[in-house]
């Protein structure tokens, strides 16, 4: 088996993995919803054991509503700085203006997994909206524990993936301080020219 082979073996496994995980506590949380009982994913059990020590008794229908602006600014910001990463970590891998890395391939694959924890947060933040829209909505469950846990998820994700990119960057600037980087402005698939006959 190649090289190359293996790279994008690896580079599937590691964007599929963080996809399932991302998708399973989403889907535990939103399972939760009207139960008393916890949620069944490992983040989420130890927010729900966190929720249930400190959360007081939940508040009336006139209260409700006094801590959603808080939350749902919570929210957009985790939400903005998921998509913002997303859209920088793509602008890296499409610019055409490159680092010469061969030999440093492997670094690239951190971006498989950074990838797919910023969608799994951007995922979290839209079904926060959805839950806080039903809830505004007058839904008959009132309770917001699903939305801390959420936003608590939202965060959890954006930080693992943050970390993830922070060591991917470390990495090239190691190599590029040291000189074994160089930039150079050939383009990576540069069309090839008909011949003129």
């Amino acid at each position: 088996m190649t090289t190359k082979r293996i790279r994008l073996k690896v580079l599937l496994l590691t964007a599929l993995f963080p996809a399932w995980w991302c998708y399973s506590e989403v889907e535990s949380i939103r399972s939760s919803y009207g139960k008393t009982a916890p949620p069944h994913g490992a983040i989420c059990k130890f927010v729900s054991n966190q929720a249930n020590e400190t959360t007081p008794p939940q508040p009336e229908d006139s209260e409700l509503g006094k801590g959603f602006p808080e939350l749902g600014k919570q929210n957009e910001f985790f939400f903005t700085w998921a998509v913002g990463l997303l859209a920088a970590m793509t602008a890296l891998i499409t610019s055409t203006k490159v680092h010469d890395i061969k030999g440093l391939e492997w670094f690239y694959i951190l971006l498989a997994p950074s990838a797919t924890l910023l969608l799994g947060s951007a995922w979290g933040g839209v079904i926060f909206r959805r839950r806080l829209a039903y809830i505004v909505g007058g839904g008959k469950d009132k309770s917001i524990k699903a939305l801390i846990e959420l936003l608590y998820l939202q965060e959890t994700l954006l930080l693992i993936a943050l970390a993830l990119v922070v060591i991917f960057a470390a990495c090239f600037l190691v190599q590029i301080v040291s000189g074994d980087v160089r930039p150079t402005d050939n383009k990576i698939h540069e069309p090839s020219k008909p011949d003129s006959k």
